[in-house]
């Protein structure tokens, strides 16, 4: 049931951002769209999903010139912070810092090492080809 709820999260997550950003969708209804996306993201309970929905909304956020998204920035990277799974860690890490990287390629940089560290740091060979693949 948690991952169907999650699913179902990322998918109005999605659409709300395609809409937001599609040019069927009026200018003054984006924001709108975007705040409403931030708050699905809040309410997923898995804190690698949370983290890389922040991101994406994030962006939006930025793309807009918002500046809204260094605070849902900063909640991306709380919620990655609380990442408890050692292969969602990784990979939750340099998904951030593909996001990261137009805006400041030195923090995307310092991510991807951290990616990195946690990918070797993985006991299994498959977990680390995986994560270190990606």
């Amino acid at each position: 049931m948690r991952a169907t709820t999650a699913r179902t999260c990322l998918v109005t997550i999605t659409v709300l951002l395609a809409l937001g950003a599609g040019a069927a969708a009026p200018p003054a209804a984006a924001p709108d769209l975007i705040a409403q996306a931030e708050r699905e993201a809040l309410r997923l309970r898995d804190p690698a999903q949370a983290a890389l929905a922040l991101a994406e909304v994030a962006v939006a956020w930025r793309d807009r010139g918002d500046p809204r998204w260094e605070k849902t920035w900063v909640q991306a990277l709380l919620a990655a912070e609380k990442i408890t799974e050692p292969l969602a860690a990784p990979l939750t890490w340099r998904g951030l810092a593909l996001r990261l990287w137009p805006v400041a390629p030195d923090q995307a940089r310092a991510m991807f090492e951290r990616a990195i560290t946690q990918a070797n740091a993985l006991p299994y060979a498959a977990q680390k080809a995986l994560a270190l693949r990606e």
